[in-house]
C-alpha cells in the first residue's frame, strides 16, 4: 500500500490519502494488536477492513512525524483520539480510499468522497435556506457541500448536530469555503482538493 498524497508538516495539519485493497489479515499483522476489540468484533467485514486501514494508514502517517501509533479510544460521541498522544485526529473512508489527518493542538475534520447522482437528491436536504439561495446545486458543488459539512460535524465532534442549519456555509471560493459550527463565532476555512476522482475536504479550527 502506498499513499496517492501525503502532506507532512509538523507545526501544522498533516494528512494523506491511501488507497486500500489488501486483506484484513495484513493490518491485524501490521498494526501489532493495536486494535480494539470492538473493531475486530463486528460482523461486517467490509467496516473492519475500513477500520484496520484507516489504523494503518494513521499509523504510517504518525511515523512520518516520528510519533509511536499506540492505538485508538473515543469519547462518549464516538469522536477518536490517539492513546498516549497529545493531539488531534480526523479519518474517512470511501470506496476503498482512506483519509487521515492529525494536528498536534487543533481541532480537525477531514471528509473524503466520490461523485453519486444520488448526492444530488441529498444535498437539498441539508441546506439552509441561506445556503440554497447563494449556492446553485451543481455536481461541484453538491460534491463539496456534503463533504465540507462531513468534515464540519467531525471537527465538532458532537452527536446530534443539525446538517442543516447548525453547520453553516458562508462563503464559497474556488478552493476553499468559509463556515460556522455551533457554539463557536469563529469563521473556519473548509479547504478542498480533487484527487483523481474523490474529492477532499479539510477543516481546522
Amino acid at each position: 500500500m502506498e499513499w496517492v498524497k501525503l502532506c507532512v508538516d509538523k507545526g501544522n495539519l498533516s494528512w494523506g490519502l491511501m488507497r486500500y485493497e489488501i486483506d484484513e489479515q495484513f493490518y491485524i499483522d501490521q498494526l501489532n494488536n493495536r486494535i480494539e476489540t470492538e473493531v475486530l468484533s463486528r460482523k461486517n467485514k467490509k467496516s473492519r477492513i475500513e477500520s484496520l486501514a484507516a489504523r494503518f494508514a494513521l499509523k504510517n502517517l504518525l511515523q512520518e512525524l516520528q510519533l509511536g501509533y499506540e492505538g485508538i479510544v473515543k469519547d462518549e460521541n464516538q469522536k477518536p483520539f490517539l492513546k498516549n498522544i497529545e493531539g488531534q485526529i480526523a479519518i474517512s473512508h470511501t470506496s476503498k480510499y482512506v483519509a487521515v489527518a492529525f494536528h498536534q493542538t487543533d481541532s480537525i475534520g477531514i471528509d473524503i468522497e466520490k461523485w453519486s447522482e444520488r448526492l444530488l437528491r441529498v444535498v437539498p436536504r441539508i441546506m439552509s435556506n441561506e445556503e440554497q439561495k447563494s449556492l446553485s446545486i451543481t455536481n461541484d458543488n453538491a460534491l463539496k457541500l456534503w463533504c465540507a459539512k462531513e468534515a464540519l460535524y467531525k471537527l465538532n465532534g458532537k452527536k446530534n448536530i443539525d446538517f442543516t442549519n447548525e453547520i453553516k456555509i458562508l462563503e464559497t471560493h474556488e478552493s476553499s469555503w468559509t463556515a460556522q459550527i455551533p457554539q463557536s463565532s469563529d469563521k473556519i476555512p473548509v479547504e478542498f482538493e480533487l484527487i483523481h476522482d474523490i474529492c477532499l475536504a479539510k477543516a481546522t479550527v
